[in-house]
């Protein structure tokens, strides 16, 4: 699987983009579906990362890590930006994406 394809990119990603597209339309005129573009985004995160708890549980996934770029490099000492995967990483992204979700779905209707 390809680091743009896989789920684990995405729950890292998609709160990102969330973010940033929910600063970028604040400034705007039309800031009243900010928090609806939030909690999707949020949304999706969550379920990437329960596709990647739930093939977890079906045995489908070995722990492994994705490569994302090169962060430092000084004469021979280089320090690179993985992901990493094992079990207890998918049990606490699956925890801490859900329990975000259930935060930004329950301050819709809080700050309303």
């Amino acid at each position: 699987m390809s680091l743009i394809t896989h789920p684990l990119f995405w729950s890292f990603i998609l709160p990102l983009l969330g973010f940033l597209i929910s600063g970028f339309l604040s400034l705007s005129k039309i800031k009243k579906i900010v928090p609806y573009i939030a909690c999707a985004f949020m949304f999706l995160a969550a379920l990437q990362s329960t596709i990647l708890f739930v093939m977890y549980l079906q045995g489908k996934t070995q722990p492994f890590y994705l490569p994302i770029f090169q962060w430092i490099e000084v004469a021979q000492f280089k320090i690179y930006f993985n992901l990493y995967l094992d079990q207890l990483s998918v049990v606490m992204l699956f925890t801490v994406q859900v329990v975000a979700f259930l935060i930004h779905l329950y301050s819709l209707g809080y700050m309303h």
